[in-house]
């Protein structure tokens, strides 16, 4: 090849005047790898997609995400003030579940008559916090390492 052929430039010569054949096989198979593995942004026959036009008159579109904006601002809210007494709830249910489920009498008969309902209590009581969650990946981390650390000698 001369030095001021580039073998680029005679690819994209050979492919615009369409004269592949000219290329052996090998040669063929390597652009082809090449074309392959080159990102289509990278490419020149790459066109970017255009960004979406928006339809519709703007004012109505700006309308439209003021009110989604505060009705999601107004169910924030209500999470926000909601949350202490709903979590508390929770906790005190949970514990009562906990309750009648140590009683074996009532867990008897609950998986005797109802063996679907005690399957549902136990997801509830085996359910975590999110802070117990975290402490148990950190024991278990923990372990593990303690675990794959050779021992003193």
């Amino acid at each position: 090849m001369s030095p001021g052929r580039h073998p680029g430039r005679l690819l994209r010569r050979a492919v615009r005047e369409r004269r592949l054949p000219q290329f052996d096989h090998r040669q063929r198979r390597h652009a082809d790898a090449l074309l392959k593995a080159t990102p289509p942004e990278q490419r020149t026959d790459y066109k970017p997609p255009q960004p979406e036009q928006p339809k519709g008159d703007p004012l109505e579109q700006i309308v439209k995400l003021e009110r989604e904006m505060s009705q999601v601002q107004e169910k924030y809210k209500h999470a926000e003030e909601n949350y202490g007494s709903e979590l508390l709830n929770l906790v005190v249910a949970k514990g009562y579940l906990k309750k009648l489920m140590e009683n074996e009498a009532v867990r008897s008969y609950v998986g005797r008559h109802a063996p679907e309902i005690l399957e549902q209590f136990e997801l509830v009581l085996n359910t975590v916090s999110m802070e117990e969650a975290i402490e148990q990946t950190e024991r278990a981390d923990g372990d593990e390492a303690t675990a794959r650390r050779p021992p003193l000698e």
